[in-house]
């Protein structure tokens, strides 16, 4: 009789157990973005957040903060990857980024900025990057052939290779364009919102 109770005493607990691992397995649409805007745009005094509802295809005012101390903290929910952006007083243009479950953190300065903690996020800030860099070999490129022109060490060999470069550069940073605008995720429509690409 002692081994029955005893058995029975060890299946409810184990069902008790398994029912509380399915609970804290439920996924959290829970999420937190903090905002840290550095010293050089600290004239500002605010921050709004506004989300792209797709369910309603309109904008959403999830709020907006005062700036204390160069930051502020959004807090909401969501079920999945949402394009968002941060407008901050006065400043006409908006910061566009991936809004997702989780902890977002974004750091704003006058001539840099960085994010963490969003998936989405991280894809569009590489994105970016990989654009500016491909720019910016271009006109490294387009300098180079420039300046061998002016002094006068340009040979028919060195213009050849900064020609094939160039054309190299400026089909990799098409193909990047069309690669990255042509889904419907939110990084794609980010990336036709920023550069036009409708």
């Amino acid at each position: 009789m002692k081994k029955i109770l005893l058995y029975i005493g060890v299946m409810v607990m184990m069902v008790a157990a398994w029912s509380c691992d399915g609970v804290d397995k439920t996924p959290s649409h829970v999420y937190t973005v903090k905002v840290h805007i550095g010293d050089s745009v600290r004239r500002h005094h605010s921050v709004s957040l506004t989300m792209v509802n797709d369910t309603y295809s309109s904008l959403q005012d999830c709020g907006t903060q005062a700036l204390a101390g160069g930051r502020a903290v959004f807090t909401g929910q969501t079920t999945g990857e949402r394009v968002a952006f941060l407008r901050l007083d006065s400043l006409e243009r908006p910061f566009y980024f991936v809004l997702e479950p989780g902890i977002t953190s974004i750091d704003i300065d006058l001539h840099k900025w960085s994010i963490s903690g969003s998936k989405g996020s991280a894809r569009y800030a590489w994105l970016l990057n990989e654009r500016q860099r491909l720019i910016d070999e271009r006109t490294a490129n387009r300098e180079a052939y420039l300046k061998a022109i002016a002094d006068t060490t340009l040979t028919l060999r060195k213009e050849r290779a900064a020609v094939v470069r160039d054309s190299l550069l400026t089909d990799s940073l098409k193909r990047l364009m069309t690669k990255s605008t042509s889904g419907n995720d939110a990084v794609s429509r980010i990336m036709r919102e920023r550069f036009g690409l409708h």
